[in-house]
């Protein structure tokens, strides 16, 4: 989804939640994803740098490497920890 250094990640890609739940996400372009199977979260998503625009709102990441940081728009603050095949959201 964001990939390594924050460059962007094409394909299918598996990503665990805390609570049980599991998400799949759709790279379609360098700067478009979608997200199926987290609820409140589906949809396409948009990619500007570290902002990403999606149905919910405006989405900010922080950090490179393998784990981000992510800001989302209603103040909820997630860590991602991904690899070549997926993830984990804590």
């Amino acid at each position: 989804m964001f990939g390594n250094n924050n460059q962007p990640q094409s394909g299918i890609r598996t990503f665990f939640g805390s609570k049980g739940n599991v998400s799949t996400v759709f790279g379609s372009s360098s700067n478009m994803f979608t997200v199926v199977g987290s609820g409140d979260h589906n949809g396409a998503y948009f990619r500007n740098g570290n902002m990403i625009s999606g149905p919910d709102g405006i989405h900010t990441v922080i950090g490179d490497g393998p784990m981000k940081t992510v800001f989302g728009p209603h103040g909820e603050i997630h860590t991602i920890i991904e690899n070549d095949f997926g993830g984990t959201v804590l």
